[in-house]
């Protein structure tokens, strides 16, 4: 089901070959790394070290050379990583089930992506951020659901935020 989940996910981020992704939340970097063949460049945020170092390894190990990862909380680095790789095309947010603090989604907003990809473990947390989002100008476009773990009330969203026409 991981594959299904990041084939939506590649779906909805409708990547061309020459796109700037910034993907938050970046774990071990399998879903930037999915996408790394179809962007330009991926730049990846995660606040656990030994993430990031396995990110880098998955990344040299399938010889993905466009993809870079960067040790720290997104909401402080969002910012800095605007500066250091300029504003992406696309974002991808796969947040803890909490979903994104307020300051993540305003940091988020400042990225001017055109789209936004959220992977969502938990639906009642992806509802609020989307309507965040939408006050910003982002529109919900679709949300899928993936059950990643039948017979269970656990489910898995790709939603595609989009904003302009």
């Amino acid at each position: 089901m991981a594959e299904r989940l990041y084939g939506i996910a590649a779906e909805r981020a409708g990547l061309t070959g020459a796109e700037r992704v910034f993907d938050l939340f970046c774990g071990i970097g399998t879903l930037g790394l999915t996408l790394a063949g179809r962007a330009g460049e991926v730049w990846g945020i995660e606040i656990v070290p030994d993430a990031i170092a396995d990110a880098e390894e998955n990344a040299r190990i399938n010889g993905i050379e466009n993809a870079r990862f960067l040790v720290g909380d997104a909401r402080k680095e969002i910012r800095p990583l605007l500066e250091e790789a300029g504003k992406p095309k696309l974002v991808l947010v796969d947040p803890p089930r909490a979903g994104l603090s307020k300051k993540v989604v305003r940091r988020l907003i400042e990225c001017g992506a055109r789209r936004i990809v959220y992977v969502s473990c938990n639906p009642t947390t992806l509802a609020p951020n989307a309507a965040q989002l939408a006050e910003a100008g982002y529109r919900l476009r679709r949300v899928k659901p993936v059950d990643m773990f039948p017979q269970t009330p656990h489910i898995e969203c790709v939603a595609l935020l989009q904003r302009g026409a």
